[in-house]
């Protein structure tokens, strides 16, 4: 039953990685796409639009876009970093003391003293 236990664990674990790295792929692709579009924006504008002043404060806006990419990329990557700093560090600690532990407080004949 331990083993098991153990096993029904490791799965859940592993499933709950994929999807943890699944969504943060769909973000690092979506920062991709929308880093892409703030350039071909800036391009466009600076094409089309013939006034220095509205040029310019388009321009701004799009400075702006991009300063909030590059603080969401950043970020996304300093969460990559500690989540695969916790992954390493959890490997180490086996699911089956755990569970040895619960068990063992659980099934103990002392009674619990409630105040």
């Amino acid at each position: 039953m331990k083993k098991l236990q153990k096993q029904r664990t490791s799965k859940g674990t592993e499933v709950a990685e994929v999807q943890v790295e699944s969504i943060m792929e769909k973000q690092r692709q979506f920062l991709e796409a929308s880093g892409e579009n703030i350039l071909s924006s800036a391009e466009k504008v600076a094409e089309i639009l013939v006034d220095p002043k509205d040029r310019s404060q388009h321009l701004d806006d799009l400075k702006e876009l991009a300063l909030q990419h590059a603080k969401l990329e950043k970020d996304l990557d300093s969460k990559s970093k500690a989540l695969e700093y916790v992954k390493q560090k959890v490997k180490g600690i086996p699911d089956l003391e755990v569970e040895k532990v619960i068990f063992f407080v659980a099934n103990r004949d002392i009674p619990l003293i409630r105040i």
